[in-house]
């Protein structure tokens, strides 16, 4: 009886042996893998929207595009609207006093002092205080344009002419410089000069323009903005210490040496 009770118990242990092999050897069921392709939606997770409502999404999304570019056009009409030209204290057309300036300069190297750089070119922008009846005339730019100069042409506004000019006077300390021309300056009018009681400091918050010909472009730039600062500052080219008027207008590279009202 012992020895049947012994087999029967190592029968159900082999048998449970077994049964557990089984279990750990035997292969997990194969999963299905269903390619997703994008922009398409599954038909089996999500539920498809019917064709009505997307062409409705659609026009109302063209609606809004149409609403807001209407009212930029609006915003941009009321804007040209409220500008008059009555505000400028000049005629914009006929306006040719600012000029432009194309110079050639060389640097020297303080370093080998026997040797030159090579030459290069860079504009600048001036203003025409004198003509003369021979079509001749001073022009008044900065010195840091014609710093070091070779070669000066000066162009008018809207032509493609140039003419040669020469430099007369630089005062380096207030960054000031007056280039003469012999010809082309027929028919412009030159800038008036105050003179006497008449020349004063702008006041603060006092509205001024900014002529000139920044890079990027050939025709006249005008700027607007209003005096922000009058105060004895540090010049930047020649680090002399003067009075200077600082602007809250637009002023790029190619802008020095050009007007202001």
């Amino acid at each position: 009886a012992v020895q049947a009770s012994t087999r029967a118990d190592l029968s159900f242990r082999l048998k449970g042996y077994q049964m557990m092999s089984a279990c750990a050897i035997r292969a997990p069921a194969p999963v299905a893998l269903r390619r997703v392709v994008p922009g398409r939606s599954n038909s089996k997770a999500q539920s498809s929207v019917p064709t009505g409502q997307v062409r409705a999404r659609r026009v109302t999304l063209a609606r809004a595009v149409a609403a807001e570019a209407a009212a930029e056009d609006e915003s941009e009409v009321a804007l040209s609207e409220t500008f008059d030209d009555d505000d400028i204290p000049f005629d914009i057309d006929e306006y040719k006093a600012v000029v432009k300036l194309l110079v050639t300069f060389l640097e020297p190297d303080w370093v080998n002092p026997w040797q030159t750089k090579t030459a290069q070119r860079s504009t600048g922008s001036g203003a025409v205080i004198r003509r003369d009846a021979d079509g001749g005339g001073l022009i008044l730019t900065a010195a840091h344009v014609v710093a070091n100069s070779t070669y000066i042409q000066v162009q008018l506004a809207n032509s493609p002419e140039k003419v040669p000019a020469r430099v007369v006077s630089v005062l380096h300390e207030v960054d000031l410089a007056l280039v003469a021309v012999d010809e082309g300056l027929d028919g412009v009018d030159p800038v008036p000069l105050p003179e006497g009681k008449a020349v004063r400091l702008p006041k603060l918050r006092e509205k001024v323009y900014v002529l000139g010909f920044p890079v990027g472009g050939n025709d006249l730039s005008i700027t607007e903005g209003v005096v922000s600062r009058v105060e004895v500052q540090s010049y930047s080219h020649s680090h002399a210490r003067a009075l200077a008027v600082t602007v809250d207008a637009a002023i790029n590279s190619g802008n020095s040496g050009g007007g202001g009202g």
